[in-house]
């Protein structure tokens, strides 16, 4: 018989997560959990319900936080035991931190993934930093950074069991025909400093001073939306940019179909924050799309630079520039890294891939 397993997402009002579809499709007895970094809420519970229960809860605890957050770990601690879950999988490492006193007193194994902003940014840190060690020191614990750049700094919390494996490509991606004469780039995420849309705009600037006819779709929403704008607008570009905002993934599939290549600037941010392994980029390598973006995180394990690829180094937006006229001058090789970059990713970084490896831990005991 399969165990049961428990998987807790921090989505406030109905489950969410990069993994959270993976992992319902691919791994058997999965029941899903949400609500905040203790997700004490099982999928189905109304809105209703959620806002009487949040409200009975601040009450009883008397807006005493630490209470509070006791209050949701007996909640949750007490679905476990009635649905006899045998197993429990966290989307974020704030989460698996903040339930492992729960899984601890269950005597539960705990799956905690890693997506970066977690183990990056100083305030995480500093605000985890007592729970982290904590669930460093959970023997059935097993920790799953999506980069390999995040193992040194796990590492130095004296997490264990740590496997390497970011999300990979649903298999519809597989069958996406990119168009190899198309004049359209794409470049898709949030408008956030990690992501630099900035940088993406000026190097696109740079490529339509020679070539005019061609265009960007530029996908996503974020603090830096207006900014992007605007300097979109003092570049004398706007014309030749799409903002397309928020879509849904039959618009993905839609614009990766018209692209022929894909751009994304990740950098560090001045907080530390950065990527782990951008999922959109797998999905674009997936649909054999040729990638220009960063020597970033990991971007190195998920591209192939100079055969899937390329990447430059953070903030050059001017060899960002050079690498997308190569490209675009040398129609024949976008085609060839394209068919590189979709073989790479089928065999190493598929969705089956990363669920295959969960499924191996839980298999173990």
């Amino acid at each position: 018989m399969n165990p049961k397993i428990a998987f807790l997402t921090p989505g406030r009002h109905n489950p969410m997560g990069v993994f959270s579809e993976s992992y319902m499709n691919n791994i058997p007895n999965i029941e899903r959990f949400f609500g905040n970094d203790i997700p004490f809420f099982p999928e189905g519970t109304s809105r209703k319900r959620q806002r009487f229960i949040r409200y009975l809860l601040t009450i009883l605890s008397f807006k005493n936080d630490r209470l509070l957050q006791n209050l949701y770990k007996l909640i949750l601690k007490r679905y476990l035991k009635k649905r006899k879950i045998d197993f429990v999988i966290a989307e974020f490492l704030t989460t698996g931190a903040s339930v492992v006193e729960v899984c601890q007193s269950l005597n539960l194994p705990l799956i905690t993934n890693v997506l970066g902003h977690e183990i990056n940014r100083k305030d995480y840190l500093d605000l985890y930093d007592k729970k982290y060690r904590m669930l460093a020191n959970y023997k059935q614990s097993y920790i799953i950074p999506v980069s390999k750049d995040m193992i040194p700094k796990l590492r130095k919390y004296k997490f264990k069991n740590i496997i390497y494996s970011p999300i990979g490509a649903k298999p519809f991606f597989f069958d996406v025909k990119p168009d190899y004469h198309s004049n359209n780039l794409l470049a898709m995420g949030r408008f956030v400093d990690i992501k630099s849309p900035l940088d993406t705009i000026r190097a696109f600037k740079i490529v339509n001073e020679k070539y005019n006819h061609i265009r960007l779709n530029f996908v996503g929403v974020g603090d830096l939306w207006e900014e992007a704008k605007t300097l979109a607008r003092d570049l004398k570009i706007s014309d030749k940019i799409n903002f397309i905002g928020s879509i849904n993934q039959t618009k993905q599939l839609e614009l990766f179909e018209e692209a022929a290549i894909f751009l994304q600037h990740s950098v560090t941010a001045k907080n530390g924050d950065s990527e782990g392994t951008p999922v959109v980029i797998i999905e674009a390598s997936a649909a054999g799309i040729p990638v220009v973006s960063t020597k970033h995180a990991g971007i190195v394990d998920v591209v192939k630079d100079n055969e899937s690829g390329f990447l430059v180094e953070e903030h050059d937006y001017k060899a960002m520039a050079d690498k997308i006229l190569d490209l675009l001058e040398n129609r024949n090789k976008l085609k060839t890294f394209g068919e590189n970059g979709r073989e790479f990713i089928k065999e190493n970084f598929t969705a089956k891939h990363h669920t295959d490896v969960v499924q191996k831990i839980i298999d173990s005991f």
